[in-house]
């Protein structure tokens, strides 16, 4: 298809008018819309000035010069006197007002001799540079002033105007109202390291990456941020007032008149800025006249102010007044790698990729809970005061019974494994167990640190600590027999089908009988996650002090070998209590290196009651008959058929009060019957104890089932321990007995002694069942 020629002629002109902008712009051609913003400006030129552009900014007068320049963003410096900062906010003030400066709507331009109007010679010129070296790039001439405006004009050439005289008022103060005020200017902080030098005392704090400030010389401890923080905040607030000629001296040549040669302290701001160069404030004495105030001069300055004397108060006099309590400065995520020389080291920790691992003594995993625990009582440590050297009696710091290394990660992520130098060393001498103190000294420090001697529970004492407190597991799978050895008693259970089925159990040992499934499954379970809470010795030295030789308790458990090598045992023996705390016990592993103690409630699946807790078991539906014997009375109920769906109804048989007596609740006595539960058993076998009752039992439950030759017999014997009941269930005077929940059953039998009361739905609930 052909493009018709007024396609391309229209293509053509549009590109050929872009063009002519262009070239127009390039001309300094203005448009109407830039025409309209310069129409009312006395300085057209400066509508697109940068005004960070300006460079110098000069303002002549009858009374002589005031030369501004530029040394960078919010800072300008004085040519007279030669150094000396100007107050940036006003420079730019002025630049600003320049820039904006309009003519007065009703004036506008007036005609006549610049004499007239007080430009010939102008009252003041002020001028604006881009480049010192060259041409200014706007002049103003200020002329008369008349009321509340005053005549101006761009240059000597320009057009005399009319301007709002308070907007250029500020091109008459004095030269020593455009000096800066504060001698440590905003553009000093934030500060990035501060010096102080006086008699006696020439230290240096940095701040570190986290913000918290460090000493670094004349030693290297963490500083008191607070104190410095607040000696910048009355820093920052210092005012030279020129009213009251704060302003002392320029080109001072005495300056041992004012205190300053040489000065009674000197402060060094190094800002945290790259490009920012270091501020010196030298601090002299006070003027005769006015004790409260002080002589000040800023480095590389030779004019001297007087400023409010009370920040003095916040400088430091002595070493000990920069000097932080809290002994380090860590950041416990960043570190990753720990030494300790001591008892039983040294010991070697290093962070990896699943937490700790200990390479010394004994390379092994190690306990995160406590590597975190020491690393929490570093960051807290603080010591009660500093000695100087040679104040304390044989602090023992030079040969420490006791040393702590840690390195932390380099700041652009890096580790500080390949770095020599620790992050912090602390040297742990003498015990002093009057004071309750530890005496102890930082790495790079001279001052003896008095720490509080709680710290020493955080530093290990035996060859076993840090060690990962896992004790060696099996897998509940594996389990092929399980053996716990009581007082008394020996347990043993297996695999109800070991070829078939899992986690079926039953009792081989005392006597052969199904097991509690969830007993049995906890207690294995527990295998498979055995933790000590603490290693205490060597497991080859006396065990007999730890009660290991006559145990409390043995658990041990047979497991198949996952590669059919055969089955493996081993054992735990369980001790004594630990002295100082009874919830803990010794305990031993077999093929485990040391005694350990752990915690009474990891132990109580095995004191659990292994024999199946059931004792009852039949069909509710099915009980035809109910009679309830106490030693005084019978009671005997029959369950009268029904057609449907519903609760049975059940009537009493001849010679059985029914006054008081809810009979629609007992199909729950009957459902808790069929499915009772033992809370413990006395005996597996053997005849029935004389003071467990069960040979003239208190109550008797006889439940005729449908479908079964001989009824279902329950026996409710004494109490025990008050509490519970002794039970059992048949005829027999020996076989197994049991323990029920008392107070369900002492409830029980009194009703049948006067009357059934109400029947609960579980009549049998422990008491604070819901």
């Amino acid at each position: 298809m052909r493009r018709p020629r007024s396609t391309y002629f229209l293509i053509g002109a549009f590109f050929a008018a872009l063009l002519a902008l262009w070239g127009l712009e390039r001309a300094g051609v203005l448009t109407e819309a830039e025409r309209l913003r310069r129409r009312d400006r006395v300085l057209p030129d400066l509508v697109d000035l940068d005004p960070a552009d300006v460079r110098r900014v000069e303002i002549a007068r009858e009374d002589g010069r005031l030369v501004f320049d530029r040394r960078g963003p919010r800072r300008w410096l004085l040519a007279d006197p030669p150094g000396v900062d100007a107050a940036p906010e006003e420079v730019e003030r002025l630049v600003a007002t320049l820039r904006g400066l309009r003519r007065s709507p009703e004036a506008g331009e007036v005609d006549g001799p610049a004499s007239s109007y007080g430009l010939a010679p102008p009252a003041a010129t002020v001028r604006l540079w881009k480049d010192p070296s060259g041409s200014p790039i706007a002049t103003l001439e200020l002329g008369r002033a008349a009321q509340q405006e005053q005549f101006v004009r761009p240059g000597p050439g320009g057009a005399v105007t009319v301007v709002a005289a308070r907007a250029l008022a500020a091109v008459e103060r004095p030269a020593v109202e455009w000096r800066e005020t504060a001698p440590v200017p905003a553009r000093a902080f934030p500060v990035a390291s501060v010096t102080f030098r006086r008699d006696g005392l020439e230290a240096t704090a940095e701040r570190g990456r986290r913000g918290t400030w460090r000493l670094t010389s004349p030693v290297k401890f963490p500083a008191e941020g607070y104190r410095i923080e607040r000696l910048f905040e009355a820093l920052g607030a210092l005012r030279v007032d020129p009213k009251a000629k704060g302003f002392v001296a320029d080109r001072a040549l005495d300056l041992a008149a004012y205190g300053l040669a040489p000065p009674v302290a000197t402060i060094e701001l190094k800002p945290a800025a790259p490009e920012a160069e270091p501020l010196v404030l030298m601090v002299g004495s006070s003027p005769p006249d006015r004790p409260d105030d002080v002589y000040i001069r800023v480095g590389g300055r030779d004019d001297v102010m007087a400023v409010d004397g009370r920040f003095r108060r916040e400088l430091p006099e002595f070493l000990k007044d920069l000097r932080s309590r809290r002994v380090a400065d860590l950041d416990a995520t960043a570190v990753d790698r720990i030494e300790i020389d001591g008892p039983g080291g040294p010991f070697k920790l290093a962070r990896d990729r699943e937490g700790w691992s200990l390479a010394a003594p004994i390379p092994s995993r190690a306990d995160r809970a406590q590597v975190d625990a020491l690393l929490k009582a570093v960051e807290d440590l603080q010591t009660s005061d500093f000695f100087e050297p040679g104040t304390i009696g044989e602090p023992e710091v030079d040969h420490p019974p006791r040393r702590l290394r840690i390195w932390q990660s380099a700041g652009d992520g890096g580790t500080s494994e390949a770095d020599s130098t620790p992050t912090f060393s602390l040297a742990v001498g003498r015990h002093d167990a009057l004071r309750k103190v530890v005496f102890a000294r930082a790495e790079g420090d001279t001052a003896i640190l008095a720490i509080p001697d709680l710290f020493l529970a955080a530093l290990p004492t035996t060859s076993y600590a840090f060690r990962d407190t896992a004790l060696p597991a099996v897998r509940p799978t594996d389990v092929a027999r399980l053996t716990i050895v009581r007082p008394g008693r020996t347990t043993v259970l297996d695999p109800a089908d070991p070829a078939g089925a899992p986690n079926r159990w039953k009792m081989v040992l005392p006597v052969a009988a199904d097991a509690d499934l969830g007993a049995v499954t906890t207690a294995v379970a527990r295998l498979s996650e055995l933790r000590a809470s603490a290693f205490v010795a060597d497991a080859g030295g006396d065990l007999a002090r730890f009660g290991l030789t006559n145990p409390l308790m043995e658990v041990r458990w047979e497991s198949t070998s996952p590669k059919g090598a055969g089955p493996t045992s081993r054992s735990l023996l369980i001790g004594a209590a630990t002295p100082d705390d009874p919830s803990k016990h010794y305990g031993t592993l077999t093929g485990f290196p040391t005694v350990f103690t752990i915690d009474a409630e990891a132990l109580a699946p095995f004191g659990a009651e292994f024999h199946e807790a059931r004792v009852l078991a039949f069909r509710p539906e099915a009980v035809r008959r109910l009679v309830l014997r106490s030693e005084t009375r019978t009671l005997a109920y029959r369950r009268r058929p029904q057609s449907g769906s519903g609760p049975a109804a059940w009537i009493p048989e001849p010679g059985t009060p029914t006054q008081g007596v809810d009979l629609s609740r007992f199909d729950s006595l009957v459902r808790a019957l069929s499915e009772l539960r033992a809370i413990r058993f006395i005996q597996y076998e053997g005849p029935f104890p004389p003071g467990a009752g069960l040979r003239s039992p208190r109550l008797t439950i006889t439940a005729e089932v449908e479908g079964r030759k001989d009824p279902v017999r329950l026996r409710v014997g004494s109490k025990f321990l008050g509490d519970w009941v002794c039970a059992a269930t048949g005829d027999a005077a020996e076989g197994p007995a049991f323990l029920l929940q008392g107070p369900a059953w002492e409830g029980l039998i009194l009703g049948v002694e006067g009357g059934l009361p109400p029947i609960p739905d579980d009549p049998f609930a422990p008491p604070d069942a819901p």
